[in-house]
């Protein structure tokens, strides 16, 4: 673990990812201090003030404010919290749900694995897209409501890896000793397969929480996603869009943050991959 460490302390990928995201962090968990602005609140009299770098800014409002003269900077910093949280929460659940499925396919084998990869065949021939918005369509617009969705949705990539790692180690000679000592499945699924998965398992991790905030910020964008009156980086694209072609700043802005962030979060799956990896690190 701590040579680990070393290496992600020293791995430019890691330290420029984790550059992005520390602001994002932040804005997280500071943003009812950091918000110049309550995010809720309306001055119509200022309503698609450009930034205040901008001509005819106002500096009041750092980045301008949106078709009704909300506060740009703060709806943005209120949106980090619900993007980073969704992305955070669809993992955790996604992750868990898909090591299951995917290590007991593993092990097993047989029939048990067949029918487990019928299962993610038929969720791999659906647009993810295209289901997500089915079941919002049919649920109600709502954070949780979008969390489990995107989770149900998102657990195919690691139930497929863990299952193909799981098959790798049923061959290695330390699990083959375990199976000759008796060992329970339970015992020989905790001590010698998830440590021997968990570094692939992060590196998914990593990738699918950008690939969680894209989705939210596509559905909220499409207004099949959280309620209007909760602050999201999609919602506040979706509201400018109309202004698009004399107002750039309500669009724009959130487009980069989303970005950005996803963008840190990747570098920082990447530069994690090569920590852990000794061909990477080769």
């Amino acid at each position: 673990m701590t040579s680990v460490i070393r290496r992600l302390a020293r791995n430019p990928l890691f330290l420029t990812g984790v550059i992005f995201l520390l602001p994002i962090l932040v804005f997280a968990v500071g943003a009812q201090w950091i918000a110049p602005h309550d995010p809720h609140e309306q001055v119509l009299s200022l309503r698609l003030t450009p930034p205040a770098f901008q001509k005819g800014g106002n500096p009041a409002y750092l980045l301008g404010t949106d078709g009704l003269g909300r506060d740009l900077l703060s709806r943005v910093i209120y949106g980090a919290r619900v993007s980073l949280l969704i992305g955070l929460a669809v993992v955790t659940i996604s992750g868990l749900i898909g090591t299951a499925i995917g290590v007991t396919a593993g092990y097993f084998g047989g029939l048990v694995d067949t029918l487990i990869m019928r299962v993610i065949d038929t969720f791999l021939a659906f647009p993810f897209l295209l289901l997500a918005l089915a079941v919002m369509a049919v649920l109600k617009p709502g954070l949780w409501n979008l969390i489990m969705v995107l989770a149900l949705t998102g657990w195919v990539p690691y139930a497929r890896v863990a299952r193909i790692r799981t098959r790798t180690l049923r061959g290695v000679e330390f699990v083959e000793a375990a199976v000759a000592l008796a060992a329970s499945s339970a015992r020989i699924v905790n001590r010698h397969v998830l440590p021997n998965i968990s570094s692939s398992l992060v590196i998914i991790a990593c990738m699918e929480v950008g690939a969680a905030i894209l989705a939210e910020s596509t559905l909220s964008f499409l207004g099949l996603g959280i309620r209007p009156d909760i602050p999201t980086w999609g919602m506040t694209l979706n509201e400018g869009r109309g202004y698009l072609l004399f107002a750039w700043w309500p669009t724009t802005i959130p487009g980069i943050f989303i970005l950005l962030t996803v963008f840190g979060i990747n570098l920082v799956g990447d530069g994690i991959r090569d920590a852990t990896d000794p061909r990477s690190r080769h």
